[in-house]
């Protein structure tokens, strides 16, 4: 009988173990956020909406899929990655740059027509929310 880990070849491994990664790195997410409660910014509110008995059964599959994925990564050898905060917000910030470089008034002609004074009072407010965007630390490199 062959060695279970020996069942997949290396892009194989790769894939299994990247899709098992974003579940946990979901799980790990909304863990987080039921942990943290509501969350209120000015334009977006976050919200538990689970009673006490559909949480507790949340916490209680999560714990068979963890157990699962344990199981996958062992029975396959598969190894784990490291991912760290500076990634993500680096990538959160170039998205973000994007998403907002569309936001100034030329781009928004995509939708109708442009006042004549959006680009005065819009634009400079945009360019100072990217220059923040921006100028968030890169951490480690």
């Amino acid at each position: 009988m062959e060695n279970s880990a020996e069942l997949l070849n290396d892009f194989q491994k790769n894939s299994l173990s990247v899709s098992l990664r974003l579940l946990e790195k979901r799980i790990l997410l909304l863990e987080s956020l039921l942990e943290s409660g509501e969350k209120e910014g000015a334009l977006y509110r976050f919200r538990v909406d689970l009673n006490e008995a559909e949480i507790e059964r949340f916490r209680e599959k999560i714990a068979f899929i963890r157990q699962l994925v344990l199981a996958i990564m062992e029975k396959f050898r598969l190894e784990p990655s490291e991912d760290y905060f500076s990634r993500h917000l680096k990538g959160l910030s170039s998205y973000f740059i994007t998403v907002f470089e569309d936001e100034k008034a030329a781009k928004l002609r995509r939708y109708g027509k442009v006042s004549p004074g959006l680009p005065r009072e819009l634009d400079p407010l945009i360019e100072e929310l990217l220059a923040h965007i921006r100028s968030l630390p890169a951490g480690a490199e």
